[in-house]
């Protein structure tokens, strides 16, 4: 998996299980790191702030959000399993800086419910979710509410 670590704009970050492609090539300094660490750290938030991620079985992500300052706004951490037939999306949503928005992160399954937790204020302990959905791809959103 990658590790991308650019503060830049940029448009939505795609991972697959195969590989990754990201709207915003990764240089090659950041491929050679990507290829030691093994989770994705993902901290390129797209224009309207959310990160998002695709995932399949046994995919494991830690995005964050990080204002123009270099302050992380949000974190989560979710891996993705599956079982006779179904895909889960299991995690936690952190809330880091008291900005007044509040951390999200969503689950889209295919053919079935977007499901949501929340996480806010930021002194709050952070929020456990568990995410199920048929299929064996998900996509996973941090963003801010």
């Amino acid at each position: 998996m990658r590790s991308i670590t650019s503060r830049a704009p940029a448009l939505a970050l795609a991972i697959a299980a195969a590989g990754a492609t990201t709207a915003l090539a990764p240089t090659a300094a950041q491929a050679d790191t990507a290829a030691q660490e093994p989770l994705a750290q993902l901290r390129i938030a797209g224009p309207d702030g959310e990160v998002t991620v695709q995932g399949t079985c046994g995919d494991s992500f830690t995005p964050e959000i990080v204002d123009g300052w270099g302050f992380v706004t949000a974190r989560a951490y979710w891996s993705v399993w599956c079982s006779n037939g179904n895909v889960y999306m299991e995690g936690w949503v952190d809330d880091a800086r008291s900005d007044g928005a509040c951390a999200a992160v969503r689950g889209e399954f295919p053919n079935n419910p977007t499901q949501v937790a929340h996480n806010c204020p930021a002194d709050s302990p952070r929020t456990e979710f568990t995410f199920k959905g048929t299929g064996r791809i998900v996509n996973g959103y941090l963003f801010l509410d």
